[in-house]
């Protein structure tokens, strides 16, 4: 047993020290103090985005995750609209204003309206992809355009699947 120095303020602004035994219990009540800070352990690569959502607070991490990842879609249509065609700065404005809405205030409403949006984006893709063109969109970008635009959907999808999850555990 090895004791421990531990220092006590005193309300006369001096100082205490008394010495406190260290067994192997108090050693683990200490770990299990620390990891209950951690309710839950960090979420890696793609479980971050595939994982159910079950409470409160991973609903509002799982929202915080997605409009994080269209902050970075709409920096990549920045990119696109300043190398390839202006158009894509509008899509630029409206994900990044979309995603910040949504972060900000968490509403059912945004995450369907951007869901909706990255769908009909999405499917417009693939229209263009086979060469079929709805009213001059589906500039596709590839397969690549088509990863990305699935990629979209499904993260729009999951922040409207935590909108939903964080109004059920508020009401």
């Amino acid at each position: 047993m090895n004791p421990v120095i531990q220092w006590t303020a005193l309300p006369d602004g001096s100082h205490e020290s008394f010495r406190v035994p260290v067994t192997a219990m108090s050693g683990a009540w200490a770990m299990a103090a620390a990891s209950a800070t951690l309710q839950r352990p960090a979420k890696r690569g793609l479980e971050r985005y595939f994982s159910p959502i079950h409470d409160a607070g991973e609903a509002k991490e799982a929202i915080d995750d997605s409009t994080g990842m269209f902050f970075v879609i709409a920096g990549i249509n920045v990119l696109a609209g300043f190398l390839l065609h202006r158009a894509f700065l509008v899509d630029a404005a409206i994900i990044g204003g979309l995603a910040f809405a949504l972060r900000q205030t968490r509403s059912k409403p945004l995450a369907f309206i951007l869901l909706a949006l990255m769908g009909l984006s999405f499917a417009s893709r693939i229209l263009g992809f086979f060469g079929v063109a709805l009213l001059g969109a589906g500039a596709g970008g590839g397969a690549g355009g088509l990863v990305l635009g699935f990629f979209a959907v499904a993260l729009a999808y999951r922040a409207m699947s935590a909108t939903v999850t964080l109004a059920r555990h508020r009401a």
